[in-house]
């Protein structure tokens, strides 16, 4: 759906910033939108939550991101740039990481007739009552990034199928990776690695520094500074922001210049 704003209104006389009101469309198709605050003046930050159905694709610019609402207890959270689709059928949900990062917190563990399962292109896990980020690195890596909780990550042999696990807790970081190169039956691992606090994005930052209650299980679940990641998390994200919209200025300046884009196969005129 599409997120618009009525004008205000403004008296001669008046010195303060303007609000505006925030709306979404009266109809949406494919699930549901909602803004907060419904109202909001110059500089404030407004929440857009999406609610898919399933089989739909969710998908942020570079200066955007995205909050999917699965139900009371799941929340994910799209970083920009980044892409991820939702499936559910009855009870089970997957969101398949795409590219990019994407940040989820499971509240309350998964009931035993529930699934929640987060998929990329090299593994797979079964979320149940945790908290981290799922990084896309590319076609045949991808990382879990837990803050607290614990997970299994499976990951597929390509040329047999076997399966491989590993399990991480609060304060670890597994890659799953698969080389093409390596001889069959040996493409795929699972490397395990400690996660630094300075490691953690400024997206997944500002998450945990407005959540009091994911602070505590973080500080006592895991080896983690929960004070050394939120600091100044708002000021990085800002930064980040902005590096990226200067990367895309530059890329749009590079691809707009000169005589045009080189043409790879050209034009023929028999």
């Amino acid at each position: 759906g599409t997120v618009t704003y009525v004008e205000p209104s403004y008296s001669s006389g008046s010195s303060s910033d303007p609000t505006y009101s925030v709306s979404t469309p009266s109809k949406t198709e494919h699930g549901t939108v909602t803004v907060s605050p419904k109202n909001a003046s110059k500089g404030d930050t407004v929440t857009v939550t999406v609610k898919p159905d399933s089989g739909y694709v969710l998908e942020t610019g570079t200066d955007s991101y995205a909050y999917v609402s699965l139900d009371s207890t799941k929340a994910v959270k799209l970083d920009a740039s980044s892409r991820g689709e939702v499936s559910k059928s009855g009870k089970k949900l997957e969101l398949k990481a795409v590219s990019g990062k994407l940040f989820f917190n499971v509240t309350a563990p998964v009931k035993e007739d529930e699934s929640l399962n987060i998929r990329t292109s090299t593994m797979v896990t079964g979320v149940r009552g945790t908290a981290g980020w799922v990084e896309v690195v590319d076609r045949s890596a991808s990382r879990i990034h837990l803050l607290e909780g614990t997970l299994t990550v499976t990951a597929a042999e390509p040329s047999t199928g076997e399966l491989r696990r590993t399990v991480i807790t609060g304060g670890q970081t597994v890659t799953a990776a698969v080389n093409g190169a390596s001889r069959p039956g040996q493409q795929a691992s699972l490397t395990v690695t400690e996660l630094r606090e300075e490691d953690v994005p400024a997206f997944v930052a500002v998450e945990l520094a407005k959540d009091a209650a994911l602070q505590e299980k973080v500080a006592k679940n895991s080896p983690l500074s929960v004070e050394e990641i939120i600091r100044g998390a708002e000021d990085r994200l800002r930064g980040e922001q902005a590096a990226a919209a200067a990367a895309e200025r530059a890329l749009r300046d590079q691809l707009g210049g000169g005589s045009g884009v080189d043409q790879v196969f050209p034009d023929r005129r028999d």
